[in-house]
């Protein structure tokens, strides 16, 4: 088990070898990741992100959710409190879902989701709790309706699970750990790049 002490230790060791003064609170990749808690798939490892490269907000399944959308209003405010620090450019805000999503498991729960979402429980079948590939669709447009002039750009790297054979095998759902890619692209990482980057780091692609 990681303990107190291991974590001091590593933060000893950050402020002494990889910590830059010079970072500022607007990211200078001009990119927002909106990801998923599950510890498999953190944003920064999976797309390569340097630190100070990109704001992260990750919450259960990495979804576009009324919170969501608040806690985005209010670091656009702190953004533009700190107007001096942004970096000119497109901005890019990235949706990144996954395969195995332990969402799929709250799918008996509608009642829990409805209040997740904020919705009614006529609803919750519309946000595709069970499939990454339309989830993805369905946040990219919950952002679109209120957001027309930013960059999206969608992503659903596959997790593997290990089975008891030894061998690691794709969800049942997909026969190929899927990445899906849907939406914009950053003028900094094309989509081919951020593609690239995601089926290194997640494994995808590799026996």
């Amino acid at each position: 088990m990681t303990d107190a002490n291991d974590l001091v230790q590593r933060n000893a060791e950050f402020a002494a070898k990889r910590f830059r003064a010079d970072l500022t609170i607007n990211p200078s990749g001009n990119m927002m990741v909106i990801g998923c808690v599950d510890p498999r798939v953190d944003p920064g490892h999976v797309l390569g992100l340097s630190n100070g490269e990109a704001a992260i907000i990750r919450n259960v399944g990495g979804r576009i959710t009324p919170a969501t959308l608040r806690t985005m209003a209010m670091l656009g405010k702190v953004g533009a409190a700190n107007a001096s620090t942004h970096r000119p450019g497109d901005w890019n805000l990235v949706i990144l879902h996954h395969t195995d999503c332990g969402m799929t498991d709250l799918a008996p729960f509608p009642e829990l989701l409805a209040e997740y979402f904020e919705i009614s429980l006529g609803e919750v079948e519309a946000k595709s709790v069970s499939n990454p590939v339309g989830s993805v669709r369905v946040d990219v447009d919950v952002h679109h309706e209120g957001n027309s002039c930013q960059r999206v750009s969608g992503f659903g790297p596959g997790v593997r699970r290990r089975h008891r054979s030894g061998r690691d095998r794709c969800p049942a759902h997909t026969t190929d750990c899927p990445l899906v890619i849907i939406g914009g692209i950053t003028r900094s990482k094309s989509a081919h790049e951020l593609r690239s980057l995601v089926q290194r780091r997640s494994g995808y692609g590799r026996r």
